[in-house]
């Protein structure tokens, strides 16, 4: 049995969720971090004039903060997923804090975190993979990202994201920072105008949905996705007290 096989097989059973397979129009933005009091009411307008829909990877800390934005998303037909409670590195806490981290951000959502889970810096270790997935969530990555998390300005995430906009595919942007290295990344003004420019330039041809939308139109693209975290970073982070200020 060759290796490429046998990784293949293992992708296929063990993989994290990156797109699916499908001749359907159909693209699912995500967006991590939130929900920021601002920036996300902002963006669910967007949504709402372009009959589009998107899934939310929130942290249970933004959840408390702010439970009318939650339900708002709900309401309004938008997906919620998991992106822990208050986005550590899961691979470097143990699998007890792991498993407090999901379930706190689960409660915060009164359970409709839809079983998806997103891992905070998408980080993510055989162990902590495998924490996620007996506690029966799938793991959500993405196709590609925009990179709207480092002061890009909107031409710049505009065009990130026309080069993601294919069928089946996840686009990963963001509608809060919940870390920061620089209060100048908190500003995700440049995010909800490359959004509105997409919806209103792909709108005609694609539908924009869900995840678990987006799961049904076709078979799972599964990747082995492992992702040390970048302890250096992280270092930074905590010298800056990396805590956005919302």
């Amino acid at each position: 049995m060759s290796k490429n096989y046998l990784r293949a097989a293992m992708s296929r059973l063990f993989g994290s969720i990156v797109g699916v397979r499908t001749e359907e129009p159909v693209v699912a933005l995500t967006f991590d971090d939130g929900p920021h009091p601002i920036y996300t009411p902002r963006l669910l307008d967007i949504f709402d004039r372009f009959d589009a829909k998107g899934t939310f990877f929130v942290t249970g800390a933004q959840a408390q903060a702010y439970p009318e934005i939650i339900d708002r998303m709900v309401a309004t037909g938008h997906a919620l997923g998991c992106h822990s409670y208050d986005h550590p590195s899961f691979p470097l806490i143990n699998s007890k804090e792991r498993r407090r981290q999901i379930r706190a951000c689960s409660a915060a959502l009164a359970g409709r975190d839809n079983k998806l889970f997103r891992p905070p810096f998408g980080n993510q270790s055989t162990k902590s993979y495998f924490d996620v997935r007996l506690m029966g969530y799938d793991v959500v990555m993405w196709t590609d990202l925009a990179e709207d998390w480092a002061g890009q300005d909107a031409d710049f995430i505009s065009q990130k994201l026309r080069g993601v906009i294919t069928p089946g595919s996840i686009a990963l942007l963001h509608d809060n920072l919940f870390d920061a290295l620089d209060e100048k990344f908190v500003d995700h003004t440049p995010t909800l105008v490359a959004i509105e420019r997409i919806l209103q330039e792909f709108g005609q041809r694609f539908r924009f949905v869900t995840v678990p939308q987006l799961l049904t139109s076709g078979r799972s693209i599964r990747k082995l996705s492992f992702r040390p975290p970048d302890k250096e970073f992280l270092s930074r982070l905590r010298a800056t007290g990396g805590l956005s200020k919302v």
